[in-house]
């Protein structure tokens, strides 16, 4: 029986699998500068980055292939324990995926843009030391997004989110 499909999830929860060339299967992956991109559709989504640690700022295009790409998604476990210890994002990201920031436990703060629409399931548990101003009223929180976080420093949402009007998914 030949291999037909392996989930995203499969491939980026285990390193071993994300940085070898099984990620390649669904959509066409490649290294833009330090960042490990996916080609989804005509948009790119950042899945992974290869130094790890720092600040980082999520560039707003890509090149690839001789063609410019908007980055607009942050895919699911993208930086799951990186020690990076800040993020800045483009206004062009609409989603942050399922656990993208989980277990950055030195990240401090990450800006969130006017056009995030999601924010995917455990995205930033146990990042015990976030700080995050406005999320917009329209975006979708997913289950536990920071649930973790709360309970290991006993804060309230309020503590991290300046926002008071969210959506639950």
């Amino acid at each position: 029986k030949q291999l037909r499909k392996i989930t995203k999830e499969a491939i980026f929860k285990n390193k071993k699998l994300r940085e070898s060339s099984v990620a390649s299967i669904a959509n066409p992956t490649f290294e833009f500068k330090e960042f490990n991109c996916e080609l989804v559709g005509d948009k790119i989504e950042i899945v992974g980055y290869s130094t790890n640690s720092g600040k980082i700022t999520i560039p707003e295009k890509v090149s690839y292939e001789g063609k410019e790409y908007t980055v607009t998604s942050i895919g699911d476990c993208a930086f799951f324990m990186s020690d990076i210890e800040s993020v800045i994002l483009p206004e062009t990201i609409e989603n942050i995926g399922e656990e993208a920031f989980s277990e950055c436990y030195n990240l401090t703060s990450i800006n969130i843009p006017k056009s995030l629409k999601n924010i995917g399931d455990n995205a930033f548990s146990y990042c015990n030391k976030l700080k995050i101003g406005n999320v917009p009223s329209s975006c979708k929180v997913g289950a536990g997004a920071f649930e973790s976080t709360l309970k290991e420093t006993k804060r309230k949402l309020s503590d991290i989110i300046e926002s008071k009007n969210l959506k639950k998914n």
